[in-house]
C-alpha cells in the first residue's frame, strides 16, 4: 500500500520532534546484561555493579521469568540476611524499569524460594548526582495521602506533571501502601491486581513516560472514600502534528525492551518509529 509523500514527510517531522522530547540524559543498565535477572547462570551481580558507575536519572531494568521471580526493594539488613518478607518496594512485570532518583545506595533481591540465596541480588552505590524533574507530594504540605480534608481532583488540577517528575506519597504503611492500578480498576476500586505495590510510607515514584497514571491505596474502603489520584501526563504539543491526535500505535507505544546498556529514551525509540517509516516506504 502507497503513502502520499506528504503523509510520509509529516510522519518525518513527527519522529525528529519526537526524539528531541522523549530522550532522557540518564544512562539504561541492563541488570546482569544479556543474562539478565536469574539465580541460573552463577552471575556475580557484585562485580557486574561494580563495574558501572550510577548516576541520579540512571535506569535499572530487571528481566526475568514473572512465574517464578520478581524484584523487592529491601533494606541493607534484609539483603544480607536474605529476608524476603518486609520489602520497601515490590516489583512483579517481569520487565522492571527502576529509576535512580538519589544518591545512596539501594539493595534489590528476588522473593522467589532460595533465589537469593543462590545469588540473585544486587546492590547499587549512587555517588554522582544527575538530572530529575519536579518533585511534588501528593495532597501537597504536612498532610499525609488519604488524610480526609485533601480533594485530590483538585490537588492535581492545579498541576503541570512531565516526564522526569517525582511523586512523593507520604503516609502510614502499617495500614496500607500504594497501589498503581488500570484505569478500570481505579474506578472500580478493585486493589486485588495492583500493576506495582509501594510500601515504604514515603514512596518517591517517578514519572516515566507520557500517559495516565492511576494511584489508590492498597485498602479498597480507603479507596472508595476518595484515597486514589490519576496523574495525567501530556503529550508535548511539538508531537501532536498540528494539533491532530497521534496514531493508537505511535500514543500507545511500550517502553522499549531493554536489551543492552546505554542511554534510556522514554516511550516510542527513535529505531522503532524509522522502521515505520521504512514500511511505509
Amino acid at each position: 500500500m502507497a503513502f502520499p509523500r506528504k503523509s510520509i514527510c509529516n510522519f518525518v517531522f513527527f519522529v525528529m520532534m519526537l526524539s528531541s522530547f522523549v530522550g532522557s540524559s540518564g544512562e539504561f543498565y541492563k541488570v546482569g546484561d544479556k543474562v539478565g535477572w536469574t539465580p541460573n547462570h552463577n552471575v556475580n551481580y557484585s562485580a557486574w555493579a561494580c563495574s558501572k558507575t550510577f548516576r541520579t536519572g540512571d535506569v535499572l531494568g530487571f528481566t526475568y521469568n514473572k512465574e517464578h521471580h520478581n524484584v523487592i526493594q529491601v533494606t541493607r539488613d534484609d539483603y544480607h540476611s536474605c529476608n524476603t518478607s518486609s520489602p520497601l518496594a515490590t516489583f512483579a512485570s517481569g520487565n522492571d524499569h527502576i529509576p535512580i532518583i538519589w544518591k545512596g545506595h539501594y539493595f534489590y533481591i528476588s522473593a522467589g524460594k532460595n533465589d537469593c540465596a543462590r545469588g540473585q541480588k544486587v546492590n547499587v552505590r549512587v555517588v554522582v548526582e544527575g538530572e530529575r524533574g519536579n518533585i511534588y507530594q501528593v495532597g501537597d504540605g504536612e498532610a499525609l495521602f488519604g488524610s480526609s480534608n485533601v480533594s485530590y481532583s483538585a490537588w492535581v488540577s492545579s498541576k503541570n506533571f512531565k516526564v522526569g517528575d517525582i511523586l512523593v506519597f507520604r503516609y502510614n504503611n502499617e495500614a496500607q501502601s500504594v497501589i498503581q492500578v488500570s484505569k478500570e480498576d481505579y474506578h472500580k476500586c478493585n486493589t486485588s491486581s495492583p500493576r506495582a505495590t509501594f510500601n515504604s510510607g514515603n514512596d518517591h515514584i517517578p514519572i516515566m513516560h507520557y500517559g495516565h497514571y492511576f494511584y489508590t491505596s492498597s485498602n479498597a474502603t480507603r479507596c472508595a472514600a476518595g484515597q486514589k489520584v490519576d496523574i495525567r501526563v501530556p503529550y508535548p504539543p511539538a508531537l501532536m502534528l498540528g494539533h491532530e491526535p497521534l496514531p493508537v500505535s505511535l500514543v500507545s507505544a511500550p517502553a522499549p525492551a531493554p536489551a543492552r546498556s546505554g542511554t534510556y529514551k522514554k516511550g516510542l525509540s527513535l529505531a522503532v518509529a524509522l522502521g515505520a517509516i521504512a514500511a511505509a516506504i
